[in-house]
């Protein structure tokens, strides 16, 4: 969602409907949308990471991430 030349294609679209509802789409592009506001917003504040994800090999991750 931040690159404007990448695009949903058809097949993963397809994908998606197979595992979930229009609804479910929407509320998961909007938290997708949110959470990378938030970290373009915290970057140019220069806000550090609080430390509320681990990821693998030790690196800690700010915000409500939460994907390893």
């Amino acid at each position: 969602m931040t690159r404007s030349d990448v695009q949903v294609d058809d097949g993963l679209m397809a994908r998606l409907k197979e595992q979930f509802d229009d609804d479910a789409i929407v509320e998961i592009t909007g938290l997708i949308a949110f959470q990378n506001m938030s970290s373009e917003f915290n970057s140019a504040l220069a806000v550090t990471p609080q430390g509320f994800c681990q990821m693998p090999g030790g690196a800690s991750v700010g915000g409500l991430v939460g994907m390893e």
